[in-house]
Parts: C-alpha cells; sequence; structure tokens
C-alpha cells in the first residue's frame, strides 16, 4: 500500500566524521578533552573518538547522552532541567540528563545524534552545538 514505508534519513560515516571534526575544533578552542560519540538513528556506534588527555570513562558517558539524545529526541540539557525537578523522570531508563547530547533533526526525523563528555558540562555542550551545527549548515544549504 502506498505511503506504508518511511523514508528516514541515514547519518553516513563522512557527516559523523564532520560532527566529530567541529566538536574537536570547539573543544580546542575551549583548551579541554573530550570524547565523541556519534550514533545514527537506531543508536548504533557510528564514530568513537577519544581527545588526548580525555578520561576513558568519558567514552560510555558520551555514548549514553547520545543514546539518551536518540531516545527523547531531544537535546539532554533539556532532560536535565526538566528531571532536576522530576526524579522518576531522571531515573528512567537510558536517561542520561547531563549536557552534551543532542539528536541530529532532518526534516523531522532523527538521522543521529552526538554524544560529547570529558569537560565541563558547558563545554561538553557548546561541543556537541558545534558538531551537530557542522552538519545542519551542509544539510540546509
Amino acid at each position: 500500500m502506498p505511503g506504508m514505508i518511511e523514508t528516514v534519513p541515514q547519518l553516513t560515516i563522512a557527516a559523523a566524521r564532520a560532527i566529530a571534526g567541529a566538536a574537536f575544533s570547539e573543544a580546542e578552542r575551549q583548551s579541554c578533552a573530550i570524547v565523541v560519540v556519534v550514533l545514527d538513528a537506531g543508536s548504533e556506534i557510528l564514530l568513537v573518538e577519544r581527545g588526548s588527555g580525555a578520561p576513558v570513562s568519558s567514552i560510555e558517558i558520551a555514548r549514553r547522552k547520545a543514546e539518551c539524545a536518540v531516545g527523547f529526541g531531544m537535546p539532554t540539557e533539556i532532560l536535565a532541567s526538566v528531571s532536576a525537578s522530576n526524579l522518576a523522570l531522571a531515573n528512567l531508563p537510558r536517561m542520561l540528563p547531563f549536557e552534551g547530547g543532542i539528536p541530529l533533526i532532518v526534516d523531522g526525523r532523527i538521522a543521529g545524534a552526538i554524544g560529547v563528555s570529558g569537560a565541563s558540562q558547558e563545554q561538553d555542550l557548546a561541543c556537541a552545538r558545534a558538531g551537530i551545527a557542522a552538519v545542519m549548515s551542509d544539510i540546509a544549504g
């Protein structure tokens, strides 16, 4: 039947590399060490990159931030502010309400997400935003 199969945007490895590259450029600008994880729409890993000096534990945290952004379809910074006053929300499976996870939304659909960890929450968020902005400018025009 027509309209029964939907087209889902696919995040390519080239896009994942561009996202990570922009995030690491921002980290260098801010003099911080980070880990970047880029997931596809199914929360499968496309790229994991750990910057020099970034804590090994940040690999899992960055992955979980990206997974949270894909699963909830919104930046983890929003979830962080909402869950601060709602303990039940903070304890949901796959919830990691810390800044640094942002979904990549194309034509209203989630194509993947970035998760950044290793620095302060504000720096993680700035690096994640830089990563997403790098590919969104390519998609927009």
